[in-house]
């Protein structure tokens, strides 16, 4: 009796410590630096692996998950470089993500699960039957609101240090949501400091796609996605494009 009552109580365990484990396997989207980003993820028993994509980039994901939370770091699979750290928390379908940039700098961002490894659909946003093929093809049939047209920027500046010591950067984010239903997202950017200083040559394609509005929400389907994600809340204020992020805080864009 003692030792099937053991026996159950162990498999009761392993049940739960499995369920929790595998309840981060799916795909999340979400927004990091303005850029629409994708966690697609894998856990095999305590361990946790994937991909991490924002606009063109990509990193490999590899660490271990406890319960709720998992932690580990982000290669780039070229060099096989740690570019970050990472800390999960999962609640439900919402993942909350922490990314330790070299160490230096901390980007707090909310995922939102949009499937599972067993291909169920846990999210209702909308899959187009034509996924995009290339940047040419449009979406002029959606629901689109003209206010959104043209092109947006925001301008993101940090300083640090004084003196000789000093640097700084500057960052620059466009969103250009077109008539047709494309859209694209672009970045630029520029910096120095005592003897050394950098600048991009132009702007640099992150994303591009189709969207249209769903809910009074934006939603956007990359190039070669197979389905719509929404992004942020957003709203206009004196002429300005205004993101509501998670946490509160806004992101603000203007032409």
């Amino acid at each position: 009796m003692k030792k099937n009552l053991s026996f159950l109580f162990l498999n009761i365990i392993c049940f739960f410590f499995t369920s929790a484990q595998s309840g981060f396997n799916g795909t999340f989207n979400g927004v990091v630096n303005d850029v629409n980003a994708v966690l697609i993820i894998t856990t095999t028993n305590n361990l946790v692996s994937g991909e991490y994509q924002e606009g063109q980039d990509k990193l490999s994901l590899q660490g271990q998950v406890l319960n709720n939370e998992a932690s580990g770091e982000m290669i780039d699979p070229a060099s096989g470089t740690a570019m970050s750290t990472f800390y999960f928390l999962l609640n439900g379908n919402t993942l909350n993500a922490r990314f330790s940039v070299f160490g230096l700098v901390d980007v707090d961002a909310a995922f939102t699960r949009s499937t599972v490894n067993n291909n169920t659909q846990t999210q209702s946003v909308p899959t187009k039957t034509n996924p995009v093929s290339n940047p040419s093809t449009t979406n002029s049939d959606a629901n689109l609101d003209p206010a959104l047209f043209g092109t947006w920027m925001r301008e993101i500046i940090t300083n640090s240090g004084s003196g000789s010591t000093y640097s700084g950067m500057t960052a620059v984010r466009y969103q250009t949501y077109n008539p047709d239903g494309t859209y694209t997202l672009e970045s630029a950017s520029a910096g120095g400091g005592g003897d050394w200083s950098f600048s991009s040559v132009g702007r640099t394609l992150q994303e591009q796609g189709v969207w249209m509005i769903k809910d009074g929400l934006i939603h956007v389907k990359p190039e070669n996605a197979t389905e719509y994600y929404s992004m942020l809340k957003h709203f206009f204020n004196d002429g300005n494009l205004v993101y509501k992020k998670t946490d509160g805080t806004y992101l603000i864009y203007h032409k």
